[in-house]
């Protein structure tokens, strides 16, 4: 099965599926950002 990479999902972080069975992962965030807050696996500004 060839799993699919982050940059393939348009994934900047957290631990999206690799469609193999697997979790990718796909690093955090910078500051002031959390993973997932508008869009699940991309990073969006907090507070």
């Amino acid at each position: 099965c060839p799993a699919a990479t982050c940059e393939e999902l348009g994934a900047e972080c957290g631990n999206p599926p690799d469609g193999c069975g697997s979790l990718l992962d796909c690093g955090g965030c910078p500051v002031n950002t959390a993973c997932g807050v508008a869009v699940p696996f991309k990073c969006g500004s907090i507070g």
